[in-house]
């Protein structure tokens, strides 16, 4: 087992980046790891792109994500590629891989192209709002409640367009 802890690696991308990257290809090629494991491992990566090493970081993201694609089901993949996408930052080649894992993923969805489109993951938007706007509008029914981040107030979904 190539299992190497994230807190282990965090440490490495703190000291040695090529001993990371090492460690990191290993996890990689193992296919060891599930995608909510992997999830976890994000910390190392924002440690690595925060220090200079932006462009190593996307490049370890993008073979992970790759990795987690061949392996898991679109849906499941998703659980580490928002996480390990985040953690890099404005990275435009894993945006787009992303944005295609959730086509994959929601394959079907009404008004899917237009809520991509209105989540600016593709681009323009910062990574974390446009990942939050998919996460809540993908899981929202009629019925449910939505509270406002900002002010005191609360509303219920009443209807759906997914136009």
């Amino acid at each position: 087992m190539v299992n190497m802890q994230p807190e282990a690696l965090v440490k490495l991308a703190k000291s040695n980046a090529n001993e990371f990257e090492a460690a990191w290809m290993k996890l990689v090629e193992s296919s060891e790891l599930s995608p909510q494991q992997w999830a976890s491992y994000e910390g190392a990566l924002r440690i690595l792109a925060k220090q200079d090493k932006g462009k190593q970081a996307e490049t370890l993201a993008w073979a992970a994500v790759e990795a987690v694609c061949g392996t898991h089901e679109p849906v499941e993949a998703l659980t580490m590629a928002g996480p390990v996408l985040r953690a890099v930052g404005d990275c435009q080649e894993l945006r787009t891989q992303v944005v295609e894992l959730y086509k994959s993923a929601y394959e079907g969805c009404d008004g899917l192209d237009a809520l991509l489109d209105e989540s600016g993951l593709a681009g323009g938007r910062p990574v974390r709002r446009a990942l939050r706007t998919l996460d809540v509008c993908l899981s929202l029914n009629e019925g449910d409640y939505l509270c406002e981040r900002d002010e005191d107030g609360a509303a219920q979904v009443k209807s759906i367009d997914k136009g």
